[in-house]
């Protein structure tokens, strides 16, 4: 268990990542996907571009990241559902607006 910064994170369950889905819209679903899946940062989420997914594949790229290199991620089939579900920009960011209740 995490607490105040020390510890271990845990890794949400199957079971357990559908139920908190389940209550959040569908904006919302998308970003927490594209961070479980790609085990990314919300930050990094909230800075792609429409551009960023090519195909296949998600690019983090290198000044959105951490470590400030490029990172190449194949989309998972769950979450290229999901990316199917939404509306998504053809241009710009794809979450150009943060949601309220992020």
């Amino acid at each position: 268990m995490k607490v105040d910064r020390n510890g271990q994170a845990e890794t949400l369950s199957e079971g357990q990542l559908e139920i908190l889905f389940a209550e959040l819209s569908p904006e919302m679903r998308l970003i927490f996907s594209i961070c479980y899946y790609t085990s990314c940062r919300v930050s990094e989420a909230l800075k792609l571009k429409a551009g960023d997914v090519v195909g296949d594949r998600i690019v983090f790229r290198a000044r959105t990241t951490k470590t400030k290199r490029t990172r190449e991620v194949k989309i998972p089939v769950k979450l290229q559902a999901l990316l199917n579900e939404v509306d998504l920009p053809t241009s710009g960011y794809l979450f150009p607006v943060v949601p309220k209740d992020i």
